[in-house]
């Protein structure tokens, strides 16, 4: 599927979405001696989920002679249920972490939910389908794809939650040393961001800089709507071409969702996690976040669509175990706030 042939054009809303609020935790406390069902995360002494869903109504259908179907009258209910789990002995600090996790889960859900779930609706019965099955089929879809993009960014938020306060232990920064503090942090970060799709590319001036040329390939699951990433992912250039992050250093960048049009004509992506580890050892250099994606044309000539975002290193996000310039320039960026923007290109995807 070449992702050019993806209409960019606005569409006229035919959804009626409602989001209801988030609700407070259900607390289950446990035996800490036994087993849970489903279990902790290693490690872990308790969790937070929450779960998200998305109900809808069945549309109106208009037959039209020799042209199929029109649907109207689309309703949407986005939902959410909220869990904690406890240990009988749980300490003042691990409840407090787990809070935090459920304040941030409240966040997300509050700030995303709605212009997801519009996202992945939009333009939902703007052209007629060849019948009501193909119809029905689409409203799963779509409803498929707002529900993993509204769960992917709480888990994001999270686990962005968890290496700030380095799992509740708060000893990597000497501005995070409590639940709340850890909170406000990542909303601040959160916060900083412009909506998706707004910026112009361009280069800090003064910032290192460094990168994986073609053959990087992007592929879209145009059923699912999930975008993965493959082909050449060792470093191949650096400011200084010495630097030993280049032919090392191996970037992975997690999955995301594809998830609709924006009424600024770019298509809305789900935030992910970039991760860069040493080929030799195995070891992790970077963790960091992509926030603000979007996919749009480019401005890069030679390619059809670029996805765009900014990259953001949270306080203990650096580990340059090999002396790297292009890391000691990034650890530099992330302490005098500066934030790097990441600029993508893509020529084609696939199934």
């Amino acid at each position: 599927m070449v992702l050019a042939l993806v209409s960019l054009a606005r569409a006229q809303p035919y959804t009626d979405i409602k989001v209801d609020p988030f609700p407070d935790p259900i607390i289950v406390t446990f035996d800490p001696t036994q087993v849970q069902d489903p279990p902790l995360e290693p490690g872990e002494a308790g969790d937070q989920a929450t779960s998200v869903g998305i109900a809808v109504g069945m549309p109106g259908f208009t037959q039209i002679p020799g042209d199929g179907v029109s649907v109207n009258g689309q309703k949407v209910e986005v939902s959410a249920k909220n869990t904690i789990r406890l240990p009988t002995d749980a300490s003042q600090a691990l409840k407090d972490h787990e809070q935090g996790h459920s304040d941030l889960s409240a966040y997300e859900y509050n700030q995303t939910a709605y212009t997801k779930t519009a996202a992945a609706f939009n333009g939902y019965g703007s052209s007629p389908f060849a019948n009501q099955d193909a119809a029905i089929a689409d409203l799963k879809n779509r409803a498929s794809r707002a529900q993993e993009a509204i769960s992917w960014q709480i888990d994001y938020i999270n686990s962005l939650y968890d290496l700030i306060t380095d799992h509740g232990k708060n000893d990597f920064s000497p501005d995070v040393k409590t639940a709340q503090q850890g909170v406000a942090a990542v909303i601040a970060a959160r916060n900083s961001m412009p909506p998706a799709g707004l910026f112009d590319y361009y280069k800090e001036p003064g910032l290192s800089y460094g990168g994986v040329g073609d053959p990087a390939q992007v592929f879209l699951d145009s059923t699912t709507g999930q975008i993965s990433f493959g082909g050449q992912n060792i470093f191949d250039n650096a400011a200084d071409p010495a630097d030993t992050i280049v032919g090392r250093g191996q970037v992975e960048i997690s999955p995301m969702i594809w998830i609709g049009l924006q009424d600024n004509g770019s298509v809305l992506l789900s935030d992910t996690a970039l991760t860069i580890t040493d080929s030799v050892t195995g070891d992790t250099l970077m963790s960091a976040f992509l926030d603000g994606l979007a996919y749009l044309p480019s401005n890069k000539p030679g390619y059809a669509g670029m996805i765009q975002g900014y990259l953001y290193i949270p306080p203990g996000g650096i580990y340059n175990s090999i002396g790297s310039d292009f890391l000691t320039g990034m650890q530099n960026a992330s302490q005098t706030g500066l934030t790097q923007i990441i600029h993508g290109v893509s020529d084609s995807a696939r199934n």
